[in-house]
């Protein structure tokens, strides 16, 4: 007969398991109406599924806009029972676009709630019951703040970076200073994701470069000017011990964010990663 104990673990684990499920018709809308705003109706579940398949622990996230990809990365942390996303954007979009205004004055059904809460409530406040209606607030750490600058590293506290989403600017130069920025604070087997870069002409050759001179260990010049002599090592000894591969993901649709550039990163080593048994 089973324990008490493993009966509890049980249930808590079929909790943290249908927790999606039972959520399904908040979220399913919250990517369909308010993941259309910027384009992140795809991608949130591909971050989900990635989120939720390697047991992500720290996610970074630059841009939160609608809250969308956040809340759908927080559910994968909350059904594998660990993990954080912090969160920044400085929030002058749900101020300032009267479509956005429009879009939540007319959500209805499970997102009902959201539309009372955006004609009251600021934007920290809207993404705060926004999280908390999807119970995954405990696993989101939001920061109201400039971009270009954010205090992630002090957030992290030392902890390495295994997912990281940048959604807010894809110019080629930002996309060097995002990279350069988080590349020593990469876990060994991690991802980086670019949103809107690889349909961006200038940006898609600056990745590629880039990432052909990280193949070969070599460190560019515009990443080492932004590194501390600590943060270079780091670098060089990720660059060192890591294979590094560029996928470009392009939608099949005509629209201004319809590409993500995947940068992935994993040991070089004749074991798959993170492998553990054999089958």
């Amino acid at each position: 007969m089973a324990s008490n104990a493993a009966v509890d673990h049980d249930r808590h684990v079929d909790e943290k398991q249908w927790h999606l499920s039972s959520k399904g018709d908040f979220f399913l809308l919250l990517r369909e109406v308010l993941g259309e705003l910027y384009g992140s109706e795809d991608i949130c579940l591909l971050l989900y599924t990635l989120a939720k398949r390697e047991k992500v622990e720290v996610a970074v996230e630059l841009g939160t806009g609608m809250g969308v990809t956040s809340a759908w990365i927080a559910a994968a942390m909350r059904e594998n029972g660990l993990g954080k996303i912090f969160t920044y954007d400085n929030g002058s979009h749900y101020h300032e676009h009267t479509h956005v205004k429009e879009v939540l004055a007319t959500l209805d059904g499970p997102l009902r709630g959201l539309a009372s809460l955006s004609q009251s409530a600021d934007y920290a406040s809207f993404l705060q019951g926004l999280f908390d209606q999807a119970d995954v607030a405990q696993y989101i750490a939001f920061h109201q703040t400039e971009i270009g600058r954010p205090p992630v590293l002090e957030d992290l506290h030392g902890k390495s970076i295994d997912l990281l989403f940048s959604d807010f600017d894809h110019s080629p130069m930002m996309v060097q200073k995002i990279i350069g920025a988080f590349l020593p604070y990469m876990s060994p087997t991690s991802s980086i994701f670019v949103d809107s870069a690889s349909t961006h002409l200038p940006s898609f050759y600056a990745l590629n470069n880039m990432v052909s001179l990280l193949q070969d260990m070599r460190l560019p010049k515009s990443i080492a000017e932004l590194l501390s002599h600590d943060e270079m090592l780091t670098a060089l000894n990720l660059i060192a011990r890591s294979r590094f591969t560029l996928t470009h993901l392009v939608e099949k649709r005509d629209r201004d964010q319809n590409s993500t550039a995947w940068i992935r990163i994993e040991p070089v080593d004749t074991l798959p990663p993170t492998s553990s048994f054999f089958h």
